[in-house]
């Protein structure tokens, strides 16, 4: 876990090794944890003099994540995986991308929107689906939303809850010892 404090700045890359852990603290106290063997690029990253963002999106591009909101206004919030767009409104949100780019986020509290290309595009049509909390949904490579094969959905929890840790003071917390997430997607698609 990265204990150290530092700034982050715009077109930062964050990569963790598959025991590590970071966690990104904004002005406006919105968290960000990385969790094992993950990336993400802090893509924009605009603040008011008063601490509030104006513009902030971070593309998770493998591994696991939590975006818990602060203070700030949530529409100026996005977060971007190879397959999704997610937009957030008081949210905390777990995030998981695989090598292959299929993403799933699960809203553990809140609300906010999924928005994907339609299977099969070729253009900017995109289909949004509002969502809530204790919803989850998946974006695959190809477009459109996946469905959920019996039993997948409560194996992807399980990789994120033993990954990020249960949500609380220490927001993120290390995994459970010689845990980590390193599950990489099986040959259909499916990483379960």
């Amino acid at each position: 876990m990265l204990n150290a404090p530092g700034d982050v700045f715009q077109g930062d890359v964050i990569t963790t090794d598959p025991h590590g852990q970071a966690q990104i603290r904004f002005v406006d106290d919105t968290r960000f944890v990385v969790g094992p063997n993950s990336r993400v690029e802090i893509n924009d990253f605009v603040f008011k003099p008063d601490g509030t963002a104006t513009d902030v999106t971070l593309n998770a591009l493998k591994g696991t994540f939590r975006f818990i909101s602060g203070r700030s206004p949530h529409e100026v919030y996005q977060l971007n995986t190879p397959t999704m767009t997610l937009g957030v409104r008081g949210t905390t949100i777990n995030l998981r991308v695989l090598v292959n780019g299929f993403s799933y986020a699960n809203w553990e509290q809140g609300s906010g929107e999924a928005c994907v290309a339609p299977q099969g595009a070729g253009g900017p049509h995109i289909v949004c689906r509002s969502v809530s909390t204790g919803q989850t949904v998946g974006g695959p490579p190809g477009g459109g939303f996946a469905d959920f094969r019996p039993g997948e959905l409560r194996s992807l929890l399980d990789v994120l809850s033993t990954s990020l840790g249960p949500v609380g003071p220490d927001f993120g917390s290390n995994p459970p010892p010689g845990r980590s997430d390193t599950n990489e997607p099986e040959s259909d698609n499916s990483p379960y």
